[in-house]
C-alpha cells in the first residue's frame, strides 16, 4: 500500500483558514439584532474612513517625495548638460592644440632640414684652418 506525505505547512493553513471561514458563514445572519448590525457597520464605516484618511496621508507624503526627486533629477539634468557642454568645449580646445603643436613641429622639422642641406659655411681667410698657407714658400 502506498504511503501518503504529511501535508505541508501552507496546505494545513489553508485548511484551517477554510473551517474557520465556514465557522462564520455558518453563523446565521439573523441571530444578530438590528442593532448589533448597525453598530457593526458603524464601526466598519469608521474604519473605512480612518483608512482613506491614511491614504491621502501617505499619499500627500508621496506626492512630496516625488516632487522632491523630480527636483533633484532636474538639477542633476542640468549638471549633466554644463558637464556636457564643458566637456565639448575642452575637446575643442584640445582639438585646436594638437593642431597648432602639429603645425609648430612640421615648421621645426623644415627649418631644421633646411640648416642640414645648407652647405658649411667657409672659414675665414688667413684663419689658419687645414691646408691654408702661411705665407713662406
Amino acid at each position: 500500500m502506498a504511503r501518503l506525505a504529511p501535508p505541508s505547512r501552507p496546505a494545513c493553513f489553508a485548511a484551517a483558514m477554510l473551517w474557520a471561514g465556514l465557522a462564520v458563514l455558518a453563523e446565521p445572519a439573523f441571530a444578530q439584532s438590528r442593532s448589533e448590525l448597525a453598530a457593526r457597520i458603524e464601526r466598519l464605516e469608521r474604519d473605512a474612513r480612518a483608512l482613506e484618511r491614511r491614504l491621502e496621508a501617505r499619499s500627500g507624503q508621496r506626492s512630496q517625495g516625488i516632487a522632491a526627486i523630480d527636483g533633484r533629477l532636474s538639477a542633476l539634468d542640468r549638471l549633466i548638460r554644463g558637464l556636457e557642454r564643458r566637456i565639448e568645449a575642452l575637446e575643442i580646445a584640445e582639438r585646436r592644440s594638437g593642431r597648432q603643436l602639429s603645425g609648430a613641429l612640421d615648421d621645426l622639422k623644415r627649418r631644421l632640414t633646411a640648416l642640414e642641406r645648407r652647405p658649411a659655411p667657409l672659414p675665414p681667410a688667413g684663419a689658419g684652418g687645414p691646408g691654408a698657407s702661411d705665407g713662406a714658400a
